[in-house]
Formats: structure tokens, sequence, C-alpha cells
């Protein structure tokens, strides 16, 4: 009989036998491996679901606070390449907030935190460049009135749906309050230091003036409107001489149109007449029609620095501290280092898991293993003076370990991606956590666990049956030498 033939006819029932009684044996090995992965993936999810709250897409800003009454400190003090080089930061910026007022959809004044943007800093392009935050393709210019709104201070306004054009700032500034549109550049999820919208440095310079009186009479020689869903100028508008305004890039829904050269005197009553043939429209305001002359030499609130890496931000600490007396806002930092703590704890854990998981499976099966041969030596010893190899008797126990392991990994993997999702969630449940996302259950690497929960063990079991086997005689096995 050939070789190959006889390990089939002699394997197969050995791994029957292994196996147990209706697959006892099995059942056993893969509950021990189901349960291993349940446990290392409850920690895997939970791990990378702290880690999408602690990773703050901004958490590379990091504020440092000004002395109050304090005029004496600049972006320039900060701006030395040496400095920068030897604490691993990039662009410092002086951040100025303003506290503007918007009307909600219920006609509320609903206050916003502002803070001032340029397009050239590292923070806009930050933004920019970051598809999963900045939510809008839409163009943001200094030059122009734009704005970049939060969703959650949209949701404030009243504003279900996000796909709108603009928001209506609140001049109080002027006797009457007149509501002027702000065209909506972007929209992002959220924003640093809890600002609620970020504007233009145009946009900033008008609201520290008094440049948006739009009872002006600048701002009565022409007529400009906003027209939502529509794409075209209306043949109405078009034969009275308007044209598309250049904002046209900044809305997704409508379009903008100007028609210049109006009549002073005759404004008031071209205005009702357009609006009452067209009654959806939207008086907006073309606010370069009055030069802004006001300069942003305010004092900031705070400075912003990018750092490269977190690991600077202590000893830049101790040494703003120590040179100019300022502090840096830690709390993040702090949350970040917490965080890390517990993903190296988590990760220590699961290695042990596994660790333990290995020790299992190898003590399992090799019990299995050894007893199965220490009950039928009298037949191996047997086979053994009949020509059969210590090798082939070494490579055969070693296939069905292998087998046992696979298909008990197998289907133990199978019934983690199945059930582990409900498992999570009811561990959730019944331990009243509270969490404002769902989480998602994720084991590690598919290629860690092969390598963790077949070939290691595996090795470890060719190894103690090669020890037990390889020197053994016929007569070692009959007679149980």
């Amino acid at each position: 009989m050939k070789k190959l033939e006889f390990s089939t006819h002699f394997g197969w029932p050995e791994f029957k036998s292994i196996a147990g009684n209706k697959g006892i044996n099995l059942i056993i090995l893969t509950f021990i491996i189901f349960i291993s992965l349940i446990a290392i993936g409850l920690g895997e999810s939970v791990t990378q679901y702290l880690k999408v709250k602690m990773d703050d897409p901004f958490i590379k800003f990091i504020n440092v606070d000004k002395p109050a009454f304090s005029s004496g400190f600049n972006v320039d003090d900060f701006s030395n390449d040496d400095l920068k080089t030897h604490y691993s930061f990039e662009e410092v910026t002086a951040v100025r907030i303003e506290f503007l007022s918007f009307k909600s959809t219920t006609g509320k004044d609903i206050d916003a935190k502002a803070r001032l943007i340029n397009e050239s800093s590292e923070f806009f392009n930050f933004l920019a460049n970051s598809p999963n935050i900045l939510l809008t393709n839409n163009t943001f210019n200094d030059n122009e009135y734009g704005c970049i709104v939060t969703k959650s201070y949209l949701e404030e306004l009243g504003y279900k749906d996000f796909d709108i054009d603009y928001i209506n700032y609140i001049n109080h500034k002027m006797g009457r309050r007149p509501i002027l549109p702000i065209p909506i550049a972007g929209i992002v999820t959220q924003l640093p230091g809890y600002a609620d919208i970020l504007i233009s440095s145009q946009l900033y310079k008008t609201v520290k003036g008094r440049d948006l009186d739009i009872d002006h009479s600048n701002h009565k020689t022409y007529l400009k409107f906003y027209l939502p869903n529509i794409k075209e100028i209306p043949p109405l508008l078009k034969d009275n001489g308007y044209i598309f305004s250049n904002e046209n890039l900044l809305f997704n829904n409508g379009i903008t149109v100007i028609k210049y050269g109006v009549d002073a005197e005759k404004y008031i009553t071209e205005k009702d007449k357009i609006m009452t043939e067209m009654p959806n429209m939207v008086q907006f305001y073309d606010y370069d029609q009055i030069p802004c002359s006001y300069l942003i030499h305010s004092d900031p609130e705070f400075f912003t620095f990018s750092f490269n890496s977190l690991d600077s931000i202590i000893p830049f600490k101790e040494y703003l501290f120590k040179e100019h007396k300022l502090k840096i806002d830690m709390r993040i930092i702090e949350a970040k280092e917490n965080f890390n703590f517990f993903n190296k704890l988590s990760t220590l854990l699961s290695l042990s898991l596994m660790a333990f998981s290995i020790f299992s499976i190898f003590i399992f099966t090799t019990n299995l293993i050894n007893n199965h041969i220490d009950k039928n030596k009298m037949n191996l010893g047997t086979l053994k003076a009949f020509g059969l190899s210590n090798n082939s008797v070494i490579t055969i126990y070693t296939l069905i370990s292998a087998l046992l392991i696979l298909i008990a990994f197998s289907i133990a993997f199978l019934l983690s991606k199945l059930f582990g999702g409900v498992l999570l969630s009811l561990l959730i449940h019944f331990s009243n956590i509270s969490i404002d996302n769902v989480i998602i259950f994720r084991n590690i690497d598919f290629i860690y666990l092969l390598f963790s929960f077949i070939i290691v063990p595996l090795l470890a079991i060719l190894l103690n049956i090669r020890i037990k086997l390889k020197n053994a005689t016929p007569g070692d096995l009959i007679y149980n030498r």
C-alpha cells in the first residue's frame, strides 16, 4: 500500500477518534478559540472607538493663553526658526474672536462664537485638505464676505438640511438691526475652542467697524438678489439689466444677480416691483460698495501653535512659562496621554490574552494527541515494526492537529464575525454604558490572528510530538517503555 493511501486510511479514522464522540473535543476547542476571539475583539473595538474620540483632528493646534489685559506679546515673539526647530512647531497664529448674532429659522437671535481665519493659514489648509472635516467644496477667500459654519450651530439655528447657501447676520451696530445674508463657504463637523463659525478677513474687518451699513447711499445705486433653486437668470431680470454676480462660486442651490446704475430716487420702487414679481428672491448686498478701512489691530485672545510632535509640548510648556509667563491649554493633551496609557494597557492585555489562548490551545490539543497516542501505542508500535517511519507518524499527527485547529479557528472566527456585534451591544446595554455613537465590533488584523491561533500552536504541538516519538522504537511503543 502506498504511503499516501495508507496515511489517508489511517489518518482520517485517527482524526475522528481524536475529535471525540460526535466531535465533542472539536466543539470544546472551537469554544475556547471563540471566547478568545470575542474577548480580544471587544478590547480592540473599544480601543478603536476611544481612538476616534481622542484623535481630535485639531490636536496639533495647541492654544496658548495670553495674560489678561496684556498686549506685550505678538506672533513675532515666537517666529524664531531655531525656536520652531527645537520645539517642533511650525506656524504661530494670533487668534481673534468676535461674538456675532444670527437669526434662526424661528426668528430668534442666536449668538455665535466667531473666529477669524486666513486662507493662507495652516489651519485653513488643514480644513480645506481634509474631506472628512470640510463638508462642502465652496470657495473661501480673505477678500470675500464668507463664513465656515459648524453643523451643531446650524442645528441651533434650526436648519435640519445642511444644504444651505447663507445665514442671516444681525448687525447690532446699526440702529434698526438690519438682516445681512452672509454666504456659507463650508460646513464643518467641529471647530477647536468651541467656536461656532469661521469668518473671512473681510467680514472680520467689517463687523469690527461700521462698514456693513446698508443704509449708506452707496447701497442705493445697485440691486442684488439671491435666487434659490435657479441656475440661469430669468428673462424678467435679464431684460431689466441684471447680470451674474461674482459670488456664484459660493452657492450650491442658487445664483446671485446684480444690477448696477440704479437711480437712487427710484431704488425703493424698483426693488419692490421686482420682489413682487419674484417673491422667492432674497436681497443681498454688495458690501464692497463701501471700501473697508478698518485694520485688524485688536489684541488676540490667545495664540495657536501648530506642533509636529506632541512629545515637544511638555518642554515647550516649561519654556513658555519660564520665559514669558504664558500657559498652554493642556486639557486635550492630558486626555490624549491618558488614552495612550489606556491603549498601551489594552494592547498588553490583548497580548496576554493571545498568549493565554495559545497556551490553552496547545495544552488542550497536545493532551488530546498524547492521550490518544498513549492509548494506541501497541498499534503504533506494530505499524512501525512493519515499516512505518517515525517521521510519517509525526507528520500524520501534526496534520491531524492542524486540521483540528484550522476547523475550530474557522468556525470560531465566523461565529465571532456573526455574533461579535450583538454580544458587544448586549454588554454595553447591560453595563448601562452611555455612548454617543455606535461601537463597531472589530478584531485585530487577520494575519496576527492566523499567526497566533494556528501557526504558533502548531509549531509547539509539532515540537511536542517530535520529542515524544522521535526516538521511540517499535518495542518502546508495544511494551510501553
